[in-house]
Order: C-alpha cells, then sequence, then structure tokens
C-alpha cells in the first residue's frame, strides 16, 4: 500500500511539470486546442441561440404592443372624426330649423347622397327629386348661405353643381354700404382644379363700381328662380391686391370667398317656387 502511494506521488510529480511544460509549448496550446474547440463551438451555438430566442421573443412583444397601440389610435380617430360629423349634422339641422319661411317659396330639406372626393367643391347629389317639388334651377343653400343651384333632376334624386362650378351662373348684386349696390353674374371659377379649394367670381360688374374687399354678395332675384337676398360671401382681392379687377377696360370682376362650407355638407335646404 506504500509502495503505491508513492508510485502515485511520483507519477503526479512527474505528470503535472510535463502538462505544465506541454501547454506552454505551441504543440501543447494546438493539442489543447483542438481537443476543447468542439465544447467551446457548441457553448457559444447555445448561447448566441438562446440570445437569438430571447431577443425574438421581447422584438415579438414589442412589435404586437406597437401594433395593438397602433389599432387603438386609429380606432379612435375614427370615432373621434364620427363625433365631428355627427356635431356638423346636427348643426346643419339647427341651421335648417332656424331659417326665416320665404314669401311663396317652399323649403324642401334634402340629405347628401353622394358627394364625390375629387369634386367635393363643385358638385354633389341629393336624395330628393321632382317628385318632392324640386324644379331645375332651384336654390340650395347650407345654414342660411348659398352653396349652389339645381342642374339635373329626376324623379328620387338631383344633381346640385355649387357656386364655384361653371354650371351655377346667377345674377347677384355687391353691396357696399348700406345703400350702394352693384349688380353682376355669379360664377365658378372655369379653371378651378377638381382638388383646390372653392373659386367663386363675380362677373361683368360695372368698370366704375366703387367696391373693396369684404364687401357683400347677395343673390339679386332676377328671373324670379331664385330667392332675394342670399348670402353668398364677401370679396377678395385679386393676386395683385385689387378689387375690382377690370378685364379689358370693358367690365370689372372680383373674387369671392364665400359663406358656405363645402366640406362638411350633409344636408341642404332648397328653395322651390310655390
Amino acid at each position: 500500500m506504500s509502495l503505491s502511494k508513492n508510485a502515485f506521488s511520483l507519477s503526479l510529480f512527474i505528470l503535472l511539470p510535463s502538462l505544465l511544460l506541454l501547454g506552454l509549448s505551441v504543440i501543447g496550446r494546438r493539442t489543447g486546442s483542438a481537443v476543447f474547440a468542439p465544447f467551446i463551438t457548441i457553448t457559444d451555438y447555445v448561447g448566441e441561440t438562446s440570445g437569438k430566442i430571447w431577443s425574438s421573443i421581447f422584438k415579438n412583444e414589442e412589435s404586437n404592443k406597437r401594433t395593438a397601440d397602433e389599432i387603438l389610435l386609429n380606432e379612435l380617430l375614427v370615432k373621434s372624426r364620427s363625433y365631428d360629423d355627427l356635431i356638423a349634422q346636427n348643426e346643419q339641422l339647427r341651421a335648417m330649423l332656424d331659417l326665416p319661411a320665404l314669401p311663396g317659396w317652399n323649403c324642401i330639406r334634402a340629405e347628401l347622397t353622394t358627394h364625390d372626393p375629387a369634386t367635393w367643391n363643385r358638385e354633389f347629389w341629393i336624395g330628393c327629386g321632382s317628385d318632392d317639388g324640386i324644379a331645375l334651377g332651384n336654390q340650395v343653400v347650407s345654414r342660411g348661405y348659398l352653396i349652389g343651384r339645381v342642374v339635373e333632376l329626376f324623379n328620387k334624386s338631383a344633381r346640385v353643381a355649387t357656386i364655384s362650378s361653371p354650371e351655377c351662373r346667377l345674377s347677384v348684386y355687391v353691396q357696399n354700404g348700406e345703400k350702394e349696390v352693384f349688380p353682376g353674374i355669379l360664377t365658378g371659377d372655369g379653371g378651378l382644379h377638381l382638388a383646390a379649394s372653392a373659386s367663386v367670381l363675380v362677373d361683368y360688374l360695372s368698370k366704375d363700381a366703387v367696391l373693396s374687399v369684404d364687401n357683400l354678395v347677395l343673390t339679386s332675384g332676377l328671373g324670379n328662380e331664385v330667392p332675394y337676398g342670399t348670402p353668398v360671401g364677401t370679396l377678395l382681392p385679386d393676386k395683385n391686391g385689387h378689387c375690382p379687377t377690370i378685364v379689358k377696360n370693358a367690365y370689372a370682376q372680383a373674387h369671392v370667398k364665400p359663406f358656405a362650407d363645402f366640406t362638411k355638407l350633409h344636408f341642404v335646404i332648397v328653395y322651390c317656387k310655390k
């Protein structure tokens, strides 16, 4: 037993220095690297894979949360717009109830059925027609302001050309102060791009008309097709700051800022002759 212990101690005494010298040598390092390389590779692979899985889990959770937040935000935006539309409809219905009765004219309340985004400021369709007493040329108002005229008619529907469309032409007058009035023809700007804002002109004014910015434009009632005195808008300066603009030294024209809101139309009033 004693001999075995001595032999084991001697073996360790010889083996340890040999392993130390082998590890310090180039051959030893290469041998150790070859022996332990597979274990190191496996350890790195396991660590890298675990990191990717962990990262993927957290990224998926973050992505899912972001998607849920975006969906919630879109739902809130839709609800907000719906509330805005309901408020606009309520205001228009209240304005209808407050409209004064005009002698000799019937008021027909109509709801918009079609309002193309590409021509939102040029035309729209309403769900009333000749069966309801509407006729071609009838005046259409929104919140008491002129919005257009009926230009196409069917039994149960009608197309309305707004005052920014060249199809809607009618006689108006411009009021400067309490007594001075100047007649003209209201027409839409024919060069208007469909997606642009409403552009309206008062044409064929007297070149001697004394007018200025913010003068009031109203319907004249000439021709007995529309009521007298419906507000249309106010005058605007042209691109050079002039109001009105003299055309060919023969007549004057002026740009108009409409009172009617073309963007949130839901209900309108059609004035029909009794």
